[in-house]
């Protein structure tokens, strides 16, 4: 399973190694920058976490880490952010 190579990305790959927003930016000439993702954190994190167990080699288990690091740390601030009444 192919992913974004955008910094951050969680999407799955589907053009030049990029997914369908960044590979958009890519051809307006803009600088590749964060996509909001659709999913929710907690639904981001769940899907980070599968893709974790599903990785097939080094290289893809070390990126899903890296993806499911960054989703864990989305949907704690987002937790932290409700529990102070900011969300």
């Amino acid at each position: 399973m192919d992913y974004c190579k955008a910094d951050g990305c969680l999407e799955k790959a589907f053009r030049r190694g990029l997914c369908r927003g960044h590979e958009k930016q890519q051809a307006r000439g803009s600088a590749l920058r964060p996509i909001e993702p659709r999913l929710p954190p907690k639904e981001l994190a769940v899907k980070a976490a599968l893709d974790l167990a599903e990785a097939e080699s080094d290289q893809d288990y070390r990126r899903a880490e890296d993806r499911f690091a960054y989703a864990s740390e989305r949907w704690t601030d987002d937790r932290r952010r409700k529990r102070q009444g900011r969300g």
